[in-house]
C-alpha cells in the first residue's frame, strides 16, 4: 500500500495503473532512468508486464500513476515483487 508523502497540485490526479497503462508506464520508467542514470531502455513491456501479472502482485495496491491535467502519465511507480 502506498502512503501519502506529499500533496500534488489539484490539477494532477492519481490512480492505480491498469494493464492498458503498461506501454505508457514502461515509456515513463525508461524516460526517468535515461534522465537519472543515463541508461537507455532498461525496462521492457514484456518484463514489466510479466511482473505486473505475477501472482501476489495487485495493480490496485502495488501501482500508482500521476496524471497531468491533459490525462497523460506524468509519473508511474510500482512496488517490485
Amino acid at each position: 500500500m502506498f502512503r501519502k508523502k506529499s500533496v500534488l497540485p489539484e490539477v494532477y490526479k492519481t490512480r492505480p495503473a491498469s494493464i492498458s497503462d503498461l506501454a505508457s508506464s514502461v515509456e515513463m520508467f525508461n524516460v526517468a532512468f535515461r534522465y537519472l542514470k543515463d541508461v537507455d531502455e532498461m525496462f521492457t513491456i514484456e518484463d514489466i508486464g510479466r511482473e505486473w501479472q505475477t501472482p501476489g502482485f495487485n495493480l490496485a495496491t502495488d501501482t500508482r500513476l500521476v496524471l497531468s491535467p491533459d490525462g497523460e502519465i506524468a509519473l508511474a511507480t510500482w512496488r517490485r515483487c
